[in-house]
């Protein structure tokens, strides 16, 4: 075989294993992005559902707060910031609600949140109304059938969510860290052929000058 006819061979397959390695590369690359957008968006949903959770503790807290103390002034603060907490969230759930709505599993446990949501904002409410209208005692015991009931169910339905949320980022995270790794050993097996070709030609292409 010719000189020429053995280089062209060499650097023939050569750039058909760069190319070959070029197309392997760009398509986990683009499965690397895939996954980082799940990431962007689950931590983005995770940190909703802990503001969430944060709101509700803060607003449990406040509540009871609302029913030890008869300053009315005091009162009226206390109340509008767990009125605006209330506000907050249901408009994150709303967000959720949207952005989980392909998610059979997220919907569910969102399903959840809300159901118990509705239980405990409304014996909440109920308190509200009886501490602005003065009658403390009244508040007090309906908080205790009503309110204070509902806040242990509300807040684990927004853990199983939360929680989930974090299986997904670690799933995903997982996920980007094998597609990394497998870039890195499709590279090295590729550049280790590569150059494993490139010897035995640069060896065949000396003995064909020397012999």
């Amino acid at each position: 075989m010719k000189i020429g006819t053995k280089l062209s061979l060499g650097f023939g397959l050569i750039l058909l294993l760069v190319a070959i390695l070029s197309v392997l590369i760009v398509t986990k690359l683009s499965g690397m992005n895939h996954e980082a957008s799940h990431i962007e968006s689950d931590l983005a949903n995770k940190v909703r559902v802990s503001s969430i959770n944060t709101a509700v503790k803060d607003n449990a807290i406040s509540s009871m707060e609302m029913l030890l103390i008869t300053d009315s002034d005091l009162n009226n603060k206390i109340i509008k910031q767990i009125e605006e907490r209330n506000q907050s969230n249901a408009k994150l759930i709303d967000t959720l609600s949207q952005d989980l709505a392909d998610s059979e599993e997220d919907m569910k446990l969102l399903a959840e949140v809300k159901k118990h949501r509705t239980l405990y904002v409304s014996g909440l409410e109920r308190v509200i109304g009886m501490v602005k209208a003065g009658k403390h005692a009244e508040a007090s015991y309906v908080a205790g059938e009503e309110m204070i009931p509902m806040l242990a169910p509300f807040l684990k339905a927004v853990k199983n969510l939360d929680e989930y949320q974090g299986s997904k980022v670690d799933a995903s995270s997982k996920q980007i860290q094998q597609t990394a790794g497998s870039i890195r050993n499709t590279a090295l097996l590729v550049g280790s052929t590569v150059l494993i070709i490139g010897l035995f030609s640069a060896i065949s292409i000396i003995r064909a000058i020397t012999v």
